[in-house]
């Protein structure tokens, strides 16, 4: 969220270069699915992420991976929320570019390179940030199947 501004916007227009980029070869319009958004509770750092399937299972594989597999640095998540969307990945990707600079990675550590944008879901975001994103309920965007993550 910028100057009050949404970051988010149901209305996306592809550009001309990204209709060019379509291919002949058959791919899904869309991802149905659902974004969440979960805190790591000690240190307050929020993960943007998205899912096709149940959110409750997805939660669960998360909270395993963290608190067991990760013997150096386990850690407890707890679920915000959860926004139904049309493409879920389209809807995932156009909502953490808005948050870019507030990137960090599982530790809270932001990137050691300045205007390097880490590969991550993790973020510091502000309690306006997050009352933004629990605003959302619902998203409906797709942008043409050559953005989606299956295919980049």
């Amino acid at each position: 969220m910028e100057d009050g501004k949404p970051i988010f916007s149901n209305d996306v227009t592809p550009s001309v270069s990204t209709k060019a980029q379509l291919t002949s070869k058959p791919k899904p319009e869309r991802y149905p699915g659902f974004i969440y958004l979960v805190r790591r509770i000690d240190i307050g750092i929020y993960k943007i992420g998205f899912t096709e399937r149940n959110v409750k299972i997805r939660l669960k594989e998360m909270r395993k991976v963290y608190r067991n597999k990760r013997k150096w640095d386990p850690f407890e998540i707890e679920l915000l929320h959860v926004i139904e969307c049309a493409c879920a990945w389209c809807a995932e990707y156009q909502l953490q570019t808005g948050f870019n600079e507030k990137r960090v990675n599982e530790a809270g550590k932001p990137s050691v390179v300045p205007g390097y944008i880490l590969p991550t879901d993790w973020f510091t975001l502000s309690d306006d940030d997050v009352t933004y994103i629990k605003s959302l309920e619902y998203l409906d965007i797709c942008y043409y199947p050559p953005h989606h993550k299956r295919y980049a």
